[in-house]
């Protein structure tokens, strides 16, 4: 497969082909949020204590196809019994379906993203749990 000269991601991850990354390269995480697929990606495989950059692609549980959704907003924070800790969420759209999610925590351990988005494939949320390290 080609990399299309719109990617600005990194180089494993295809922009032109519906459902295709490189070999090799998984999601992070994969959830389910009714018809759609959400799926993480990190350019080094996981989220790190301080800034990482995340790819988040929507895609038809049906046809594996981007799903544009619109606006999509995002947050991060750690359940720490009697102290919730808020990191930084910021999102920007790459291209239909696929958006980057610039995070910054401030310390390892088990973080929830959650993602909210409202547009042509309805308004909804969904969160995932992604582990910094």
């Amino acid at each position: 497969l080609a990399v299309s000269q719109r990617t600005r991601i990194w180089p494993s991850v295809v922009d032109d082909q519906p459902g295709t990354t490189t070999p090799g390269t998984a999601p992070l995480r994969s959830v389910a949020a009714g018809d759609l697929r959400i799926d993480l990606f990190a350019p080094n495989g996981s989220v790190r204590q301080g800034t990482s950059h995340l790819i988040v692609e929507f895609r038809s549980t049906s046809s594996g196809e981007l799903v544009d959704v619109g606006s999509v907003r995002a947050g991060i924070a750690m359940n720490m019994p009697g102290m919730p800790m808020a990191g930084k969420a910021e999102v920007s759209p790459e291209s239909r379906g696929r958006y980057r999610v610039t995070t910054q925590v401030g310390m390892a351990g088990t973080w929830r993203l959650t993602l909210e988005w409202s547009g042509p494939a309805g308004q909804d949320s969904q969160v995932v749990e992604v582990d910094a390290q």
